[in-house]
């Protein structure tokens, strides 16, 4: 599967405004002891880990540090471009 192009430039506003919304509180809000450093998805040059069957549309860089938890990264090819939506997951 490929994210289409509408999905991705969704993708891109939303990570523009997280960084503008990221700076702001850093400089107008007490910001101690809060967690920012990563989004729940962002668009990279490379996937990591195992194709996942899709003619490389669809990778997963994946961790099982115990029996009931994973955790790790999936990519989708974006339609028209070399890019991936990284997608990070816990569960």
């Amino acid at each position: 599967m490929r994210i289409p192009k509408e999905i991705t430039e969704k993708i891109r506003e939303v990570n523009r405004l997280n960084n503008e919304i990221y700076f702001w509180m850093q400089e107008n809000i007490d910001c101690d002891g809060f967690s920012f450093n990563e989004l729940f998805w962002q668009i990279v040059p490379e996937p990591q880990g195992e194709e996942q069957g899709t003619n490389g549309e669809e990778y997963c860089n994946q961790s099982n540090p115990c029996e009931d938890w994973y955790f790790g990264e999936y990519y989708w090819q974006l339609d028209g471009e070399s890019n991936y939506l990284e997608m990070h997951f816990e569960c």
